[in-house]
């Protein structure tokens, strides 16, 4: 999987950006975590990862972009339940852009 980035994500620092990361789980464990990108509402990740599942069917990736924060709660910028099934991109696109950010995924 490749998470390749965002766009039009909201604004939620006093400096009028964000820092955001996105982090992704199965179930309760969390099996991904992407760099955080600073002071930005459109960050480029273009990271590229493995997860492996016993069903691709049956497994629903729980995705959570998010605001990075040193003295606060991070806050959440947008969320998705996906089934990734056999086209996982368009799984993803739909979902977060239906979500307060655009996020943008593929597969390879």
């Amino acid at each position: 999987m490749t998470l390749i980035g965002a766009a039009q994500l909201p604004a939620v620092d006093v400096t009028g950006s964000s820092d955001p990361y996105v982090t992704i789980r199965i179930g309760e464990t969390k099996v991904y975590r992407t760099a955080v990108i600073k002071h930005t509402v459109e960050p480029q990740w273009n990271e590229s990862f493995e997860i492996l599942v016993d069903d691709l069917d049956s497994v629903v990736l729980h995705m959570q972009v998010k605001d990075w924060n040193v003295a606060q709660v991070n806050k959440v910028l947008g969320t998705a339940a996906v089934r990734p099934g056999a086209d996982l991109a368009a799984a993803v696109r739909a979902r977060l852009l239906a979500s307060s950010g655009c996020v943008a995924a593929s597969i390879a």
